[in-house]
C-alpha cells in the first residue's frame, strides 16, 4: 500500500468518526431532551380542567412510586393558538391536603400546534409544565384558571400526568457540545490532510519547455 493509499484510508476514518460525533452530538443536544421529556415514564391519566365553559376540577390519586411527576397540559382550539388575535394563558395549580405543590401560568400559543387524531381534528397544543419532584401518598386536585381562557376560542383543556419520569442529567448538554466541536474539528483537519495530499501528488511542472517553471 502506498503512502497516499494509507493516507486516504485515514482520512475516511478519521471523516466518518468526525460525522459520528457530530451526530451524538446533536442527538444530545436535542434529541435527547426531547425523548426524556414526551417519553419518559408512565402515563398516570388524563383529566378534562376546561370543557366549553366548564372548569371541573380534575382528582388524582398519587403515591410515592410516582415520583416525580410530570404535569403536561393539552389546549384544543378552534383555530390554530399562534393565529389567535386575543392573547392566551392558562394557570395550572396542583394542591393536596390544602397545600399548594405546583403553580406555573402557561402560554400555549407559542408551542407548535399537532393534530389529536383524525376524528378530533381541532388543533392541540401540548405544553409540558414542569415536575413534582415528590409525591406524598393521598389525593391531589388539578385545576386551571378561568382568566385569559374564556371566549379565546378554547375548546378544552386537558391535564396529563406522566409518573416516574427521568430528568435530564446536566452532564449531556456539555457533552453535546464537546462532541459536536470535535466533530468539526475533526472534519477540517480531514480536509486539510486532502488538501495536502493533493497537493503532494500533483506532479513538479517541467524544468524545460512550454510548461516549465518560470520561477
Amino acid at each position: 500500500m502506498s503512502e497516499i493509499d494509507a493516507e486516504d484510508d485515514v482520512s475516511t476514518v478519521m471523516r466518518f468518526l468526525s460525522v459520528a460525533a457530530i451526530v451524538a452530538g446533536v442527538a444530545a443536544l436535542s434529541v435527547y431532551p426531547w425523548a426524556v421529556k414526551n417519553f419518559s415514564g408512565r402515563e398516570i391519566g388524563t383529566y378534562r380542567v376546561y370543557d366549553g365553559g366548564r372548569f371541573p376540577v380534575a382528582v388524582a390519586i398519587l403515591g410515592e412510586s410516582d415520583a416525580p411527576v410530570r404535569v403536561m397540559v393539552d389546549v384544543v382550539a378552534v383555530a390554530p393558538l399562534p393565529e389567535m388575535s386575543a392573547p392566551l394563558m392558562v394557570p395550572v395549580e396542583a394542591s393536596t391536603r390544602g397545600r399548594v405543590v405546583f403553580s406555573k401560568a402557561l402560554r400555549p400559543r407559542e408551542v407548535a400546534t399537532s393534530e389529536r387524531n383524525l376524528e378530533v381534528p381541532d388543533p392541540l397544543a401540548r405544553h409540558i409544565a414542569g415536575l413534582i419532584p415528590k409525591v406524598e401518598p393521598g389525593i391531589y386536585s388539578f385545576a386551571i384558571g378561568s382568566q385569559g381562557i374564556s371566549g379565546t376560542g378554547v375548546r378544552s383543556v386537558d391535564i396529563v400526568l406522566r409518573g416516574g419520569v427521568m430528568e435530564i442529567s446536566q452532564r449531556v448538554r456539555p457533552l453535546g457540545f464537546f462532541l459536536a466541536a470535535a466533530g468539526l474539528a475533526g472534519i477540517a483537519i480531514a480536509l486539510a490532510r486532502g488538501h495536502r495530499r493533493t497537493t503532494k501528488a500533483k506532479p513538479p511542472a517541467p524544468r524545460w519547455g512550454r510548461d516549465a517553471d518560470k520561477s
